[in-house]
């Protein structure tokens, strides 16, 4: 068995490389494209038994597909994310995509019994943890999110807003009776309102995310829910058309299903990333290696010192050279600060260990696997 389990290992090793060669000569971002939402399908219906990797890889497969859509099978007309579209530099990052996805299928298959338990009301919990947790939030709440000043723009969540879903998964974690998780989640479902209401929609995804994976039961079915988050997933993508519009009334809500049918479900986060890591590939072949150097060093400072170190935010500096909306996809920031594929190779070997950290069963990994999960 374990002989079967090398052999199948290098066999898959082979065909990935001889599809990577195959897709390097031919040059076809049709093709390419096609190979990337195959293997994105492929590893969604490989984790199909857990529901935790369903989510994981659900938002991989609506994320490529959104970057293809935008970039390869339909570009939209007149708009900064895909005028890059038919530039060269789109081969390059969709083999860059393929390696990274090429990657994953080496992630090892969840099985339904590594399922986590969150929330568990047979067990002790701690009242002071949650008293605090539920202090921070509420704070957090009312002091954390600055409210735009005219209706219609968006709002601005600090960075203690945006990860308080920490303190969140702690809180639910140390929650014993039923009106602590009450409590707990009309509190959460306020931070979600709030975030939705003034144009965000990340932080209210992961905490949404947070709360449905503490309230479903250990003898759940699968298709059961695949639906509610098949719905999910259109209700964001509405309101990422709508953004900071919702209160504003009128007809906001036929026009986002306008803007979502017209962009055929791709999500617009998505594909605004992909287009700011189509930059950071820009502008590498326009900056010399010294230079290069240099930016690997500042963000090397940054990871040691933090931030206000000059130069170290890739989308900051990448702005000089190209007007973007910022943000961009792990993959790309690998393979332009650890050297090209051999960066995203060191990136798919991070996130297998990941995986068997999240998954392992301990009391750290049920909190963990939570937030890799929801983040």
């Amino acid at each position: 068995m374990k002989l079967f389990k090398q052999n199948h290992y290098w066999l898959k090793l082979c065909i990935i490389l001889a599809v990577f060669l195959m897709l390097v000569m031919l040059e076809d971002k049709y093709l390419i494209a096609n190979v990337i939402l195959a293997e994105s399908i492929y590893l969604f219906y490989k984790q199909k038994n857990n529901i935790y990797t369903i989510i994981i890889f659900g938002f991989i497969l609506w994320s490529n597909y959104s970057f293809l859509i935008a970039n390869v099978y339909s570009p939209i007309p007149d708009s900064i994310y895909s005028s890059l579209s038919h530039d060269p530099i789109i081969i390059e990052a969709l083999l860059l995509l393929y390696v990274f996805m090429s990657g994953l299928l080496f992630v090892p298959i969840i099985r339904r019994e590594y399922f986590v338990v969150l929330f568990n009301r047979n067990r002790d919990g701690n009242m002071l943890i949650f008293c605090g947790g539920l202090l921070f939030l509420v704070l957090t709440f009312f002091y954390g999110f600055e409210k735009p000043e005219e209706t219609g723009d968006r709002g601005a969540p600090s960075s203690i807003y945006e990860y308080s879903i920490i303190v969140f998964i702690f809180s639910y974690y140390y929650s014993k009776y039923r009106w602590q998780f009450a409590l707990l989640s009309l509190v959460l479902f306020l931070f979600c309102a709030q975030n939705i209401i003034y144009g965000g929609r990340v932080t209210a995804l992961q905490l949404m995310v947070v709360f449905f994976l503490c309230i479903i039961k250990p003898n759940y079915k699968i298709k059961k829910y695949i639906p509610y988050i098949v719905l999910a997933f259109i209700v964001f993508t509405a309101v990422g058309s709508l953004r900071g519009e919702i209160l504003m009334g009128g007809n906001i809500f036929t026009v986002a299903i306008d803007k979502v049918i017209s962009t055929k479900l791709a999500l617009d986060t998505s594909y605004s990333a992909f287009y700011c890591s189509l930059t950071f590939l820009k502008v590498l072949h326009r900056i010399d290696v010294y230079e290069h150097l240099y930016l690997i060093k500042q963000y090397i400072c940054y990871l040691l010192f933090g931030s206000g170190v000059k130069d170290s935010n890739l989308s900051e500096y990448t702005f000089n050279y190209y007007e973007h909306t910022y943000g961009g996809v792990l993959p790309f920031y690998a393979y332009f600060y650890l050297f090209g594929y051999f960066g995203v190779l060191l990136l798919n070997l991070y996130i297998k260990k990941i995986f068997k950290l999240a998954f392992s069963g301990n009391n750290f990994s049920k909190c963990f696997c939570l937030y890799f999960v929801a983040t």
